[in-house]
């Protein structure tokens, strides 16, 4: 009786400011501040043995809120872990290399091939799709070379182009094709993919991932892919519905940049510290999430929708708080840099965001080796085709008899 009532401790809600967005409040609802709990510990206190690994003072992290009313609020009972993933002192969150972060990203980006991953998808598409004798596919936002590098050991007669706006990814996804022996797979640097450097009609396939969100302009991105395309030609997209563990990011970078110091909004609604305003994150996974957005966009574009499908993989975070943190934060890596430069980045504040993230609310399991992962990570995948249209050439026209050799209920879901 006693250890049920220990494990249910009142949730403490963050102070916030009256100008705080609704999904602010919503999230300091959810995710105490770990000062917050040594409040609740002391509320409870009649009740609770100091020694109770969450509720004591003893074993709970003592940094300093910024956040925190002096007459905490009382919201909706929570149940909380037995044991936290991470509590501890440590300053695991001070180092923001860009070596670190290159590592995280590689390491995230391989979970891309598990089974129920977009990868495969591609390759069961791709085996329906392609149906010339010599095919040519474009990979847009290809990141290190995937699923460019998938495709081009499962197609030997097709040329294939991956294409990335980064010259440290084609560097990356060079070495891979090399590794692969991949002598039909060959490298792009673009300036984005808002202006594909490709002529019209140039491509049986176009593949565009999970980048496809990260653009500014994606209907323009649309527009290109459509250009790039052969009358006839397919396209295989794929963005993110459902990222349990995205907002934590946007959690992280308030209190790195506001630290233990007096905020304010500035009058366009972003956080600032004195004269100093905070970075507005600008990558955005789930830019395209929006129910029939995409759909919306690709009809604008002139693609006609063949089919809509969605599945789910875990992610890991890592075996290591230093590890967890950096995958967490990659969305906003570029904005943590950007404070640790202008000297307003607080790594203690950041550490403790993180610490909030792991152990309150965001699905993040651990395993008993130790590794950190968020399930139901959930992806949208679309194929399209580009119909023809009047002024296409005959000879192209001729050269791809799509409506007699093939069906798309064909396609593997």
């Amino acid at each position: 009786m006693l250890s049920n009532t220990l494990t249910r401790a009142p949730m403490i809600l963050r102070g916030c400011s009256p100008h705080a967005p609704a999904a602010t409040v919503a999230f300091a609802r959810m995710f105490p501040s770990p000062s917050s709990r040594v409040t609740a510990s002391r509320n409870l206190s009649n009740i609770a043995p100091r020694s109770h690994p969450i509720l004591s003072t003893r074993n709970t992290c003592h940094r300093p809120s910024s956040l925190v009313q002096k007459n905490p609020l009382v919201a909706d009972r929570h149940w909380f872990a037995t044991q936290p993933i991470i509590c501890s002192h440590e300053d695991f969150a001070k180092d923001l290399s860009v070596e670190e972060f290159d590592n995280a990203y590689k390491f995230l980006y391989e979970q891309h091939s598990h089974s129920h991953g977009p990868w495969v998808k591609v390759l069961n598409s791709a085996q329906s799709v392609l149906t010339g004798k010599n095919p040519r596919v474009l990979v847009i936002a290809s990141g290190p070379g995937e699923p460019a590098a998938t495709l081009g050991q499962n197609f030997r007669n097709a040329e294939i182009t991956s294409a990335h706006s980064t010259a440290k990814c084609i560097e990356w996804a060079r070495e891979r094709f090399q590794k692969l022996g991949l002598s039909n797979v060959i490298d792009k640097l673009v300036t984005g993919m808002e202006n594909l450097e490709f002529a019209d009609g140039s491509f049986d396939l176009v593949v565009a991932g999970y980048g496809l969100a990260n653009s500014s302009e994606p209907q323009t991105a649309l527009n290109e892919i459509h250009r790039v395309l052969k009358p006839g030609g397919s396209l295989l997209a794929y963005v993110w519905e459902q990222l349990p563990a995205d907002p934590g990011s946007d959690i992280i970078l308030r209190h790195a940049c506001v630290g233990p110091n007096p905020w304010h909004k500035t009058e366009d609604g972003v956080d600032a510290v004195g004269s100093f305003r905070c970075p507005v994150r600008t990558h955005r996974a789930m830019s395209l999430s929006k129910p029939h957005l995409l759909e919306g966009m690709i009809e604008k574009a002139n693609l006609s929708l063949v089919q809509v499908s969605h599945d789910e993989y875990p992610l890991k975070l890592g075996d290591t708080k230093e590890k967890a943190f950096k995958t967490l934060t990659l969305p906003i890596r570029t904005e943590l840099q950007e404070l640790q430069a202008a000297n307003h980045y607080h790594p203690s504040d950041a550490a403790e965001a993180f610490e909030d993230v792991l152990n309150e609310g965001f699905m993040v399991k651990q395993h008993a080796n130790g590794e950190m992962e968020v399930p139901y990570n959930v992806y949208k995948y679309v194929v399209c085709r580009r119909e023809f249209e009047d002024g296409d050439k005959k000879e192209i026209k001729n050269n791809r008899q799509w409506k007699k050799t093939f069906k798309f209920d064909d396609i593997p879901k």
